[in-house]
């Protein structure tokens, strides 16, 4: 065989490796859950969610009644069927509000 054709096979061998290595590291679309629910309250927030797969939880934007500043609280990362609580803090004597809430899934 003449040096450019072993050089074109190798080539074109690297090239189809090169796919077969990309098409087995590709990862399948996550499974996200579906169906949820958002609960808001003066100084909480609770989420569940009752369709598909994966995780979810709660977050609530917590405000500070003595000194206005906000900060964002998380419950627990939880399966399908399960409700995640959050709850906001006392500090200081004080009764965060919440004033914002959501959820995240993953």
């Amino acid at each position: 065989m003449s040096k450019q054709l072993v050089r074109a096979a190798v080539g074109t061998g690297t090239l189809i490796a090169g796919g077969l290595i990309a098409l087995a590291s590709a990862t399948p679309a996550a499974a996200t859950p579906t169906g949820c629910h958002l609960t808001q309250a003066s100084h909480s927030a609770s989420s569940v969610c009752t369709g598909g797969s994966g995780q979810q939880r709660v977050y609530a934007i917590c405000e500070d009644p003595q000194h206005g500043t906000d900060r964002t609280y998380y419950g627990s990362w939880v399966g399908v069927g399960s409700t995640s609580v959050v709850n906001c803090p006392v500090l200081g004597g004080y009764t965060w509000y919440e004033v914002a809430a959501g959820i995240q899934v993953r």
